[in-house]
Formats: C-alpha cells, structure tokens, sequence
C-alpha cells in the first residue's frame, strides 16, 4: 500500500500527522494518550509521518497513533473527539 491517503475512507489508521492547514473530521477523532487497547490497524499502519500542505477534511473517523508527532497549525474540527478505546 502507498502513502496515499484516502479521506473517504470509513476508518483512517495514522502514526505521525502534520498538515499545514485546518483539519476537519467529519466522524470521530481518536487522540489517545495509551497504546494499551489500540486497534490492531493502528498499529500496524502503513500511513507514517503523512505531512499534507493544504487543508484537510476526512470523511469517517480518524486514528492517530499515540506518541506520535502530530502538528496541525490550523484549526481543528471534529463531529466528536475521543481520547480512548473504552
């Protein structure tokens, strides 16, 4: 699989984000602060360090791996914000 993402997917699986904009997720935003309980997808994703220079919409639900780098020097929106896998 490439490093290209595709933001229409239901679930999008990221270890490491930087985007040079506003990020937009229109179903759920997963920022944990554990790797206990992680999906399996999370950790095995093929989607690393995906730096975008524009801004940013995702369609379903985005997972981004804990103790990653994560930047976003815009905005951020989301339909809901979770911070765990309970």
């Amino acid at each position: 699989m490439s490093n290209t993402v595709d933001f229409d997917l239901d679930d999008v699986y990221i270890d490491g984000l930087t985007i040079n904009g506003n990020l937009t997720v229109k179903g759920v935003l997963y920022m944990t602060t554990s790797l206990n309980k992680i999906p399996d997808e999370l950790e095995t994703t093929p989607y690393k360090n995906i730096v975008l220079d524009e801004d940013t919409t995702f369609r379903g639900n985005l997972h981004i791996k804990p103790r990653s780098k994560v930047n976003i020097s815009g905005t951020i929106k989301s339909k809901f914000f979770r911070t765990n896998y309970t």
